[in-house]
Formats: structure tokens, sequence, C-alpha cells
């Protein structure tokens, strides 16, 4: 079921209040990756503390793989740091177990992320 959850784009309800009021609800998956192939999830979010996240899933070639993006620049560049990072993985994950991968700031785009 949780799967379902992070996986949806959107969900609607509709609730009943006292006296047969009715009110529809809506609500949308803030998660861009969802409508690129190959993504299922997971969950965003932003904190003054940690910044713009996003825990990430992709399923392909029947390997899964998840990645935690915190304390992102901005919005926009969690969702290219979780792509560059699942392209990463799908590289090296035939090769190695990998349980942690650190980001390097300031690297040149292929040099960014250090197994650990």
């Amino acid at each position: 079921m949780f799967r379902d959850d992070v996986t949806c784009r959107q969900y609607g309800c509709e609730v009943n209040g006292i006296g047969g009021y009715k009110r529809n609800l809506k609500w949308g998956n803030t998660n861009r990756l969802l409508s690129i192939d190959g993504y299922t999830g997971l969950k965003t979010g932003t904190t003054d503390a940690a910044g713009a996240c996003l825990v990430s899933c992709s399923q392909r070639d029947g390997r899964e793989l998840i990645f935690v993006v915190l304390n992102a620049t901005n919005s926009d560049a969690r969702y290219v740091d979780a792509r560059n990072l699942h392209a990463f993985g799908r590289r090296v994950v035939g090769s190695y177990l990998v349980t942690k991968v650190r980001f390097l700031p300031g690297k040149l785009a292929g040099e960014r992320y250090q197994l650990i």
C-alpha cells in the first residue's frame, strides 16, 4: 500500500460533513520525478534546517535504487542531484555493492560522487 501511495500523482476523495455537506478534496504529489519513466517515488520536503530534500526511488533492469538528497541549494537542484545520483547508481551497481555515496560539492559533473 505504501508504494501505491508514493507513486500516485494525484489523489482525491469526497468528504461528508454535518447536515449533508459534501466537499471534494484533491492532493497532488510534488515529486517531479514521477513523470519520468522508471522513477517510482518517494518523498519531497523542505525545512529551514534541512533545506530542499528528496528521497527518490527508481526501478530499471530489475534493480531498485533509493537515494536521499539533503540540503539541496533549491527545489530544482534536488531533482537534478537525484537524477544524477540515479544515473551514477545505474552505472556502478553491477560492479559494486553500494551502501553509501557522498556528494562532493564543487566538483565537475561525473566526478561529484564518491563511494564510501
